[in-house]
């Protein structure tokens, strides 16, 4: 669309995913066509520099949150479980987030990945799976582990194939493939069935990624969020700590155009959190005097 600014002329401009207005292709397109009317979508209307998108748009019409979502059936319930929490102390931040190459490093330790294949096969083992990884070379160390202990598992980035995307998809979708690593194809709006030309559904999510953003970690555990033909819940493996920053997928949050850019509330975004992970079983649950999920 930014090249062909000219030829098109919208009385009406949807733009899904709008947290990223703020892209330079996105901000050329919105300045170009001021005159038009603008609804923006998203489920995660807030960005990691914490700039706010009053600029952008004028009012925010929200609609039920997450828990509503859940409890009516237009989304899945979930079990979500933190078994390991990495020490990122030596980890530097670029762009707001961690630096992706030295995640790599961290997260490449043979204790964290070993947890991560047997905590897998314990939760999820056959349930159609997507990894979120921290590099393309993060992505394909954790496939070959897979492979090695006999899990049916695929690499995919931005070089693969279009065709070679969707052939896997088919076979993901058919069971013929346990899971599908990545860094970033599938954080948003990723529609399984869609590319499959089938009627499926991600059943789990493993998050090897740990991440500043709080909106790429709900858009991540969301892929596993659609409602599942046999009611079952969806399988959130966070081995990355993000739950610990970020709080569960269902917290009812206070979305503002404004943004919190150097506030206060942005600096204590982790001291907010008040959630428990079992020592047992390792689940994550609000505050009780026993796990839910364990006794």
């Amino acid at each position: 669309l930014v090249r062909r600014l000219g030829n098109v002329k919208p009385d009406l401009v949807i733009l899904d995913e709008c947290h990223h207005v703020a892209a330079k292709g996105w901000a050329k397109v919105k300045s170009y066509y001021k005159k038009s009317f603008w609804v923006g979508l998203s489920a995660t209307p807030t960005r990691l520099d914490g700039a706010g998108l009053d600029i952008y748009f004028e009012s925010m019409v929200q609609g039920e949150n997450v828990e509503w979502l859940i409890a009516n059936g237009f989304l899945s319930d979930y079990d979500l479980y933190c078994p390991n929490t990495p020490d990122l102390a030596g980890v530097h931040v670029r762009m707001g987030d961690y630096a992706q190459d030295e995640l790599s490093t961290v997260m490449k330790k043979p204790s964290i990945t070993g947890d991560i294949i047997k905590h897998w096969r314990k939760y999820a083992n056959g349930k159609k799976t997507i990894g979120f990884a921290c590099s393309v070379e993060h992505s394909k160390y954790l496939t070959s582990q897979f492979v090695e202990a006999g899990i049916k598992a695929v690499h995919l980035d931005g070089t693969t194939d279009r065709g070679e995307r969707v052939a896997t998809a088919v076979q993901f979708a058919k069971g013929e493939i346990d899971i599908l690593f990545n860094v970033d194809l599938f954080s948003e709006g990723y529609d399984l069935s869609s590319q499959a030309n089938t009627d499926v559904t991600v059943d789990c999510v493993i998050q090897a990624r740990p991440t500043k953003s709080l909106a790429l970690h709900l858009q991540q555990v969301g892929r596993a969020l659609r409602p599942k033909s046999d009611g079952s819940k969806a399988i959130i493996l966070d081995h990355a700590g993000n739950c610990l920053k970020h709080g569960l997928p269902d917290d009812i949050r206070e979305w503002s155009l404004k943004g919190n850019k150097g506030s206060k509330k942005a600096k204590q975004e982790e001291a907010d959190v008040n959630i428990r992970v079992c020592k047992s079983c390792f689940a994550v649950h609000r505050f009780s005097p026993k796990c839910p999920y364990c006794g």
